[in-house]
């Protein structure tokens, strides 16, 4: 994986169409749920066909409770600029996909205790033509 700058436009997907997933950091407190967590995404269909090297990953932070609308600090390639870059997790190998293809990824983060932080696996994968690309273990922290 790659933490750097990335350009809006040299995505597949803007990031305002990019899936994502809500992780409700203030939910359960019991430990043993943030030991693993696991989601996947599906993304919209896209204006060209592709040759996917990788998949570009940020966060957004909402600060419920902190007024009307609540705060949002994002670290998205369309957002003003933070100390945090965006993540480009680089797949095992090309995935080709058609601009109408359905494209999932599936997530699994594992806790890492050692580093407090989680170990990332990323497959993503082209449900049309039944093909798919990896990434992982990536260590967040790094």
């Amino acid at each position: 994986n790659i933490i750097d700058v990335v350009r809006p436009e040299s995505l597949l997907v803007p990031p305002e169409a990019s899936p994502g997933y809500f992780l409700d950091l203030a939910g359960p407190d019991e430990p043993s749920h943030w030991r693993s967590i696991g989601f996947e995404v599906e993304f919209p269909h896209r204006p060209r066909d592709a040759l996917i090297d990788g998949v570009c990953g940020w966060w957004d932070a909402f600060f419920n409770g902190a007024g009307e609308p609540a705060p949002v600090l994002s670290t998205s390639p369309a957002a003003p600029l933070t100390v945090w870059a965006q993540c480009r997790f680089l797949l095992n190998q090309p995935l080709r996909a058609a601009a109408k293809d359905r494209l999932i990824a599936s997530i699994d983060l594992k806790e890492n205790k050692g580093r407090e932080s989680y170990a990332c696996w990323l497959e993503l994968r082209n449900a049309t033509t039944k093909q798919a690309a990896r990434a992982g273990p990536i260590e967040l922290s790094d």
